[in-house]
């Protein structure tokens, strides 16, 4: 069960009504652009536990569930060397 309700495309809908409102102009963003960030944080040489990070993903280790995480520089650092 998931903790929201609403289907996926109702949510695919919504971001996709967000992203118009917030100045995304463009078409092509969609839900699934998200996936190409991966490749766009590799790209930038970001470290693979901060883009976990950044994506909300785990390593699924018992270690990574320790300590506060990485701080919001750190992660600022890493989506500014992002490009497309």
């Amino acid at each position: 069960m998931l903790p929201f309700a609403g289907s996926p495309d109702m949510w695919s809908q919504k971001l996709g009504r967000w992203l118009r409102a917030n100045g995304f102009a463009d078409a092509r963003l969609v839900v699934h652009s998200l996936r190409s960030y991966k490749d766009a944080l590799r790209r930038g040489r970001v470290r693979e536990d901060v883009a976990r990070a950044i994506m909300g993903h785990s390593d699924g280790s018992v270690a990574s569930q320790y300590g506060s995480g990485h701080s919001l520089d750190v992660l600022r650092d890493a989506v500014e060397k992002v490009t497309y």
